[in-house]
């Protein structure tokens, strides 16, 4: 939408005009499952019948009509896919594809969409008279199926009107919703009585941002107010018409809702605003763990037919629509909730939900991501804490095949379809051939998993997937063998990927429609794991690793991520203007690089909105965390805890790197505390919603005694809660949070000492720091806040680290325990003296 003072002007497509009107019945009609190679099968299926065509048939012919409203213009745009003269007059065909017979016979949908082309081409003026044609194509056969119609000129031009007035009345309603959202927003006032240090800084390099478009990045220090900094100067942009929507994506629950607590005090509930959060479908479904299907859930079945009454109530409602408001809409119009968030999000002024909405290849909003999509739209992207989106984005952008997962899907084949049970197999095959460098023996068969013993082995496949074990065979996508368990790969052998389409080809024609079987969505899952698999490895592969690993008698064959840059890059360069922020984007270099942030964008590096004297850092450099140094240190470690909680009673955190470092200190703990004096309390690897609940409940402002938590850096505790207040009073971090060895680190390492030189800090040094400045960032939430931070690590004392600390942390540094004593004795000292 392009929106003036005078009129504003909106862009659709026949299609989307033709579904938005006249759409009906079930969800996803017919079974749930659509290949997501559906849409480049049926451009090859319209290619096919184009050129069985005449030499005078037109293909892709454009059309573009115009329609006005009161203050309001509608730009409609379309190709037919053939135009062609007959003795009769002028043929215009629309052509679908599609896999099943039963499926030739002409839809409404199809009907509606083929007759707005023949009303537009009237009302151009175009020749005539004209007669429309719909044709099927089977993509399997190849059979085609055409249905003519002959419509008179005040039937195609009376189902354009009807089309065009239904759309039209529906966009007034729509801008008449966003010309009075904006008269409010202007006089928008901050909300609460003074601004903390920094964010007048913040607000107006985002309302820059949102009037120039492009990018920029924000690091702002924990208490800044970033929520109100990020979103006040967003909605005022709204009104300005420099953006008409906003996607706001986050890592985790708790960052949704503290901006769904900013709206609530900025007066949502008096402002015509609407707000919608996203939520997964597994979280939202009523019937959980089934597949979609209208036969299945009574809510698909003429889902259509009553959306437009919940899309209508929703646009009048101006709310906030939560995962417990959404449901409660979808209930009232007995809908699905998550596919009813889907259809609302066009029309919603600001959208909540996780990172997967903005970046993952296969859950991204399609109106803003989609192939149709305009290649810019007006929207503004904030992405908070947006430190965690290079690691989430090298999972989003990665595949993987393992075979530990197969046995339903495999078990349920061989049921329906053995051989394609069997092209999985000789895939295994192939694979446990190259990792033990030769052919499997016969002797060896007790090893394999169970559905590769029995008699169904496809011989032939088995030969051609095992020859590329054999040791007299070139291997040039074989780059180098790490370990006897462990290859890592070029590419592909071309008799792998063969296995691996023919499958793909196979489960298409069952699961399309034979998808209610039990066991049909662990195939379909499995079937989307190698589609994905497959479509990736025909992509560019310079920023990803094939690695094949061997693991007992089952193999995963991983496509990394090394760098997710261009990929998110791709996606948010998208929007008009994209907003990434977070309280640690240190270094810049290291952010910028794996973001895909342009050198020419902006980084805004804010202060610290809190006084020195509300607390301190104190880095500990006498004590060695090194794994193989650790189990020497552990008495050290403990005393240092011993020395933080007996400075004064309250509230602790304590932060490792490992569940192993955590229990280790903890038995050692509990050693020299057995009278239990002080409180522990641990953060285990399996903690159920109700426990990571009651952990946080612990820590309450009024505190008897003394507690210590024992949690992991980096962990669900290590960022994205809020112990404001006495709830938290000091927080200590054992080592420098260096992630895991492993292949995958030292695939990045290796990658990045190629193009940047310095290799381990972008595998190891920043991420581990990334988790250090988040632990510590726990500590002090609001200017009320007292407390003492210590970090324990002798290589801190490296000019490297001491480059990473925040030069706003109020810093003093340390070697001995009798140092850290008195340093915490002062620290406490000071603030009694100063808040008596």
């Amino acid at each position: 939408m392009n929106q003036d003072s005078a009129r504003a002007r909106f862009d659709v497509s026949v299609r989307a005009l033709a579904e938005f009107v006249f759409r009906q019945g079930d969800l996803r009609t017919g079974g749930g499952f659509v290949s997501p190679s559906r849409a480049r099968e049926g451009i090859r299926g319209h290619q096919v019948v184009q050129s069985a065509r005449p030499d005078s048939y037109q293909a892709e012919v454009p059309l573009e009509y115009w329609a006005q409203g009161p203050d309001l213009d509608l730009h409609l745009r379309g190709r037919i896919d053939g135009v062609m003269e007959t003795p009769d007059g002028i043929l215009l065909e629309e052509i679908k594809t599609t896999l099943r017979l039963q499926d030739m016979e002409p839809s409404w949908l199809h009907l509606c969409q083929i007759k707005l082309y023949g009303g537009m081409w009237l009302k151009l003026g175009r020749p005539g008279p004209i007669q429309l044609r719909l044709t099927y194509y089977h993509l399997e056969s190849g059979q085609e199926r055409s249905h003519d119609l002959s419509l008179s000129k005040e039937e195609l031009e009376g189902c354009l009107q009807q089309a065009l007035d239904t759309y039209l009345k529906w966009l007034k309603g729509y801008l008449n919703h966003c010309r009075h959202r904006d008269r409010q927003l202007e006089s928008l006032a901050f909300p609460f009585s003074s601004r903390r240090k920094g964010q007048v800084a913040m607000m107006e390099a985002v309302e820059a941002l949102h009037r120039q478009g492009g990018s920029l990045m924000i690091e702002a220090p924990t208490g800044i107010g970033k929520t109100i900094a990020t979103l006040l100067p967003t909605l005022k942009a709204m009104a300005k018409g420099h953006i008409r929507q906003c996607l706001i994506l986050t890592a985790s629950g708790p960052g949704q809702l503290a901006f769904e607590d900013a709206l609530q005090h900025l007066g949502q509930g008096n402002l015509p605003l609407n707000s919608l959060g996203l939520t997964a479908q597994e979280k939202t479904c009523l019937h959980q763990g089934g597949p979609c299907d209208p036969q299945l859930c009574q809510r698909r079945i003429g889902y259509y037919d009553r959306l437009p009454h919940a899309r209508q109530e929703a646009l009048e409602k101006n709310a906030h629509l939560n995962t417990e408001s959404l449901r409660q809409l979808a209930d009232q119009h007995d809908l699905c909730p998550h596919a009813l968030g889907l259809d609302l999000a066009p029309w919603t002024d600001l959208i909540m939900g996780d990172y997967h909405y903005g970046f993952h290849p296969a859950a991204s909003l399609d109106y803003l991501f989609g192939e149709e999509a305009p290649r810019k739209s007006a929207i503004a992207l904030l992405v908070d804490e947006a430190h965690n989106l290079a690691e989430r984005g090298r999972a989003m952008h990665s595949q993987q095949l393992d075979t530990h997962t197969w046995g339903v899907a495999m078990e349920t084949m061989k049921a329906w379809d053995p051989v394609a049970r069997n092209l999985l197999r000789a895939l295994w095959k192939g694979w446990m051939a190259l990792l033990q460098g030769k052919k499997p023996e016969p002797s060896g068969r007790s090893t394999e998993p169970q559905w590769v013993q029995d008699e169904l082995f496809h011989k032939p496949v088995t030969q051609q997937a095992m020859r590329h074990g054999d040791d007299d065979q070139p291997r040039d996508w074989i780059e180098r063998r790490l370990d006897p368990n462990t290859i890592l790969l070029n590419n592909l052998p071309t008799s792998w990927t063969q296995l691996m389409a023919t499958f793909l080809e196979r489960s298409e024609t069952f699961l399309s429609g034979q998808n209610r079987v039990e066991g049909a969505s662990a195939w379909t899952q499995l079937y989307f794991e190698c589609h994905r698999m497959l479509k990736q490895l025909k992509a560019d592969g310079t920023h990803h690793r094939l690695i094949l690993k061997r693991e007992g008698s089952h193999c995963i064959l991983h496509r990394f991520c090394v760098d997710p840059s261009a990929d998110l890059l791709h996606s948010w360069s998208k929007a008009r203007a994209t907003l990434f922020f977070s309280a640690t984007l240190s270094p810049e270099k290291y952010h910028r690089r794996l973001l895909g942030v342009p050198p020419s964008s902006r980084c805004l590096r804010l202060e610290s909105p809190f006084e020195t004297n509300q607390w301190q850092v104190l880095v500990h450099k006498g004590i060695e965390t090194t794994y193989r140094r650790r189990e020497a240190t552990y008495k050290k470690v403990v005393e240092s805890l011993q020395t933080m909680v007996q400075g004064q009673p309250g509230n602790y955190l304590v932060f490792f790197p490992s569940y192993d470092y955590l229990e280790a200190i903890h038995h050692l703990w509990l050693k020299a505390d057995p009278a239990k004096s002080i409180i522990t309390r641990l953060q285990t690897p399996d903690m159920t919603l109700e426990e990571r609940q009651q952990f946080l409940k612990s820590f309450t402002s009024k505190p008897h005694g003394t507690q210590l938590g024992f949690a992991i850096m980096g962990g669900i505790f290590g960022e994205g809660i809020d112990l404001a207040g006495s709830r938290l009073i000091g927080v200590t971090v054992v080592g420098v949070g260096l992630p895991q060895i492993g292949l995958e680190r030292d695939l990045i390492r290796d990658y990045f000492e190629n193009l940047e030189g310095n290799g381990f800090d972008f595998a190891y040094t920043y991420p581990g720091f990334n988790r250090v400045m988040q632990a510590v960032g726990r500590l002090i939430r609001s200017p009320e806040d007292r407390g003492l931070a210590l970090i324990l690590d002798q290589r801190y004392g490296q000019e490297s680290y001491r480059q990473l600390i925040p030069h706003h942390w109020p810093t003093c540094w340390l070697e001995t325990g009798t140092q850290l004593e008195a340093a915490t004795h002062a620290f406490w000292e000071q603030i009694e003296s100063r808040d008596p």
